[in-house]
């Protein structure tokens, strides 16, 4: 008989086992990040880059690149403090925003704070993407999620903190998620920490005029990569959101062949 998989859930569209390796501090996890995967990730999910930011070149990309380095350089040289919360655990959340018009959704990875203690064992049935919306609009109404919610804030609370005691933060970055996904959580601290510098080099570069013919072929780079992993996810994300539609037509096939023959 095959054992069960302790601690294993599914989050963001994968199975993750929640392991203790996949835990370290912020310090830790900033010091084994690729600089212009990082970069990329940041332009794209914090930054409201407009084109696709591999497209980035010449002067542009050395400039923005060299900062992130140095930026890097300077946190890799800080001693983390101790977290003065040890249950405070920082987490990848995703997200969808419907912008108001179009037939598009849009699909964030962003880092929350999570009171591991106050949010104590789930009290509500984890959300089936299948489910329909009254069901979902029910589960709020009824605040079966409101404990885990009040648990969960924006990493955005550390604006302002000091480097070293954001570096000491816990944090989990579940090795089933792709590294885009948790580049994109690391992107988002990253961005809390250094918002503002970042903020006036993105500036900067407006005046610089980027290519706009495609993304260059630069062979196989740790950003190339995480991207490519990322757009199969998001691929894959879409296959499971047509099947369920798919299933729902099967579901009710029987119920219109009832009503065809009345």
């Amino acid at each position: 008989m095959k054992e069960p998989v302790v601690n294993q859930v599914n989050y963001c569209f994968a199975e993750v086992q929640v392991r203790k390796e996949d835990v370290t501090c912020v310090h830790a996890a900033l010091a084994g990040a690729d600089p212009e995967t990082l970069l990329f990730v940041l332009l794209e999910t914090r930054l409201g880059w407009k084109l696709d930011p591999r497209a980035l070149t010449g002067a542009a990309k050395r400039h923005l690149l060299k900062k992130t380095s140095a930026m890097l350089g300077l946190m890799y040289d800080l001693e983390p403090q101790p977290a003065p919360e040890p249950d405070h655990v920082i987490i990848p959340v995703q997200s969808f925003e419907y912008p108001g018009t179009g037939p598009v959704l849009t699909r964030r990875i962003s880092a929350a704070i999570l009171d591991v203690a106050a949010a104590g064992a789930a009290d509500a049935q984890a959300v089936d993407y299948a489910r329909s919306i009254a069901a979902c609009q029910a589960d709020e109404a009824a605040g079966t999620c409101a404990r885990v919610q009040e648990a969960l804030s924006s990493v955005d609370a550390l604006i302002g903190s000091a480097w070293t005691d954001v570096l000491g933060h816990a944090i989990w970055l579940p090795a089933a998620l792709t590294e885009y996904e948790r580049m994109a959580v690391l992107a988002h601290v990253f961005w809390v920490m250094g918002f503002s510098g970042f903020a006036e080099a993105v500036h900067e570069m407006r005046t610089v005029n980027l290519r706009r013919e495609g993304v260059p072929d630069e062979g196989v780079t740790p950003a190339a990569l995480c991207f490519q992993e990322q757009e199969r996810k998001m691929g894959g994300i879409s296959a499971v959101l047509n099947h369920n539609s798919t299933a729902e037509a099967g579901r009710v096939a029987a119920g219109l062949k009832q009503a065809l023959v009345a």
